[in-house]
This record gives C-alpha cells, structure tokens and sequence, in this order.
C-alpha cells in the first residue's frame, strides 16, 4: 500500500467520523425515547462559564474536567455542545 491510499483512506475516515459525530453525541444526552436525560451538578456551572464568555466575552480560561472512565465527562460535554446550540 503506498502514502497515497493510506492517505485517501484516512480522509475518508476522518469524514465519516464528522458526519456522524452529531448523532452519536445525540444518543449520550436523549434516552432511547428522545427524552433528555438528567443533568450533573456540573453542567450549571460550565455552561454558565460558556454563557458568560460567548455573550459577555469574558476572560478566556482553561476548565479542566478530570473523572475515572464511564463518570460522563463526555456527556456531560455533549449536553453543553446542544444547550449552545439551540441558543444560535
């Protein structure tokens, strides 16, 4: 296999997993009926900190969310990215 197929299989790759990313975040933050699923303490605080940097152009900071695998730092993320997005 040359640098050029391992190239055009990595584009293709790497578009695939955009296309699909918005619907696999979907699955993290709605149940299996569509519904939202509950939020963490978190979220208030972090969005907050979103809200005030995008609206009021606030300092901008570094936020670090540290947690053992499985204790929903993604989805936690995922609720942030939709709550932003319904608002444009």
């Amino acid at each position: 296999m040359n640098k050029y197929d391992i190239n055009s299989q990595l584009l293709v790759f790497l578009r695939n997993q955009m296309t699909q990313s918005e619907e696999l975040l979907k699955t993290l933050v709605n149940d299996f009926h569509g519904r939202e699923l509950p939020r963490r303490n978190l979220y208030n605080k972090l969005s907050k900190y979103l809200d005030e940097f995008l609206e009021k152009r606030t300092e901008p900071r570094w936020i670090s969310v540290a947690g053992l695998r499985g204790v929903g730092k993604t989805t936690l993320m995922a609720q942030i990215y939709f709550h932003n997005q319904k608002k444009e």
